[in-house]
């Protein structure tokens, strides 16, 4: 896992120099956030590529940028609009530091700040305005390659996963599952994966995920289908073995996100949640494993388990999935990959 510092730069900058930045490297912090407490728009190109420069002398990414800006669910058209111009300084502003980030806040119509609650952040002409100020954000991201980060809290418009995935939709115009489809598992070959659009019904020739009883039988297990995003994917063991071939190819996100799977982080993960040695890279484990670095990481949901690992230097993966939470992924994984390479264990 890579750690970083969010709130050690929230000013104007003035205050960005050696020492701040040297002193959240030398505390293991893996970024470093960039605050502002004033508009964007009010910081000289002199000042960003101070900052810019301060960060990278001492080979510190910068996290994330975000400044103040007027409420972009605003009633009143001024106010939205002036909030979205705030919000492109911003993307802007990223784009002169050299990250490919920008911070995008919902905002709230509680006058004392963004993150207090205000009943009428729920309507649904709130979600709307929400929605038409994210489309204007977002073509200035698109213009200038940057990616907006969209934060969310339980107080803003944005206050579940289902809302969340609503406004996502409305404002790319595709559902989740047509753009996983069609960035990421088409791409990638996986036919049989997907997100589902009519969540709360169990998809056609799912596996059931069984319990053990208090007599040591085996009994089905009813399931929730109704999840959105994380655990919500349904896949198989082929699939995750395309997954594997794109690590090795590059399909999906080339050569950038190939070198991030396999960069591990300066921190180590605890010895209680993975084996010795073992870091955290984008998205996967980095481990030892006889020589050779292995790619992993498993999945856990009600009675279900599964597990990826793959040893991009050998060209072997390997995958697999179970329905019983009797089992235990990582260690059915090492086993599995032993018995490939004619390994006793």
């Amino acid at each position: 896992m890579k750690i970083g510092l969010l709130d050690l730069v929230w000013s104007d900058w003035t205050d960005v120099d050696y020492n701040k930045v040297r002193w959240a490297a030398e505390l293991g912090f893996h970024s470093l956030g960039a605050k502002l407490t004033v508009p964007a728009r009010t910081i000289t190109d002199e000042m960003a590529e101070h900052v810019r420069k301060t960060y990278a002398e001492q080979n510190m990414p910068i996290m994330q940028v975000w400044g103040p800006y007027p409420c972009i669910i605003s009633p009143d058209e001024s106010i939205r609009k002036a909030g979205v111009e705030g919000a492109r300084d911003l993307v802007k502003m990223a784009v002169k530091l050299g990250i490919r980030e920008s911070g995008v806040r919902p905002t709230s119509l509680n006058p004392r700040g963004d993150w207090f609650p205000h009943r009428d952040n729920y309507k649904p002409e709130t979600e709307a305005r929400l929605v038409k100020s994210l489309v204007e954000i977002l073509q200035t991201a698109e213009d200038n390659d940057v990616d907006i980060v969209l934060e969310t809290h339980i107080t803003t418009t944005l206050n579940s996963a289902q809302g969340i995935r609503r406004v996502i939709e409305r404002t790319s115009g595709e559902s989740l599952d047509t753009f996983t489809k069609q960035r990421l598992f088409g791409p990638a070959g996986m036919t049989a994966s997907a997100f589902r659009d009519d969540a709360g019904l169990a998809p056609l020739g799912e596996a059931v995920g069984y319990i053990v009883s208090p007599s040591f039988a085996y009994q089905p297990m009813s399931q929730h289908w109704d999840l959105q995003g994380d655990a919500g994917l349904h896949t198989n063991g082929l699939d995750l073995l395309g997954w594997a071939g794109h690590v090795a190819s590059g399909t999906v996100g080339g050569q950038t996100l190939l070198d991030a799977q396999r960069q591990a982080g300066p921190q180590p993960v605890p010895a209680s949640v993975a084996p010795a040695g073992t870091a955290y890279a984008a998205g996967l484990f980095v481990s030892p494993y006889r020589g050779e670095q292995l790619l992993w990481h498993t999945g856990v949901f009600s009675n279900f388990r599964a597990a990826i690992g793959i040893l991009p230097s050998s060209h072997i993966a390997a995958a697999l999935v179970c329905n019983t939470s009797l089992a235990v992924p990582d260690a059915l994984l090492i086993s599995t990959l032993d018995a490939w390479l004619g390994y006793k264990t």
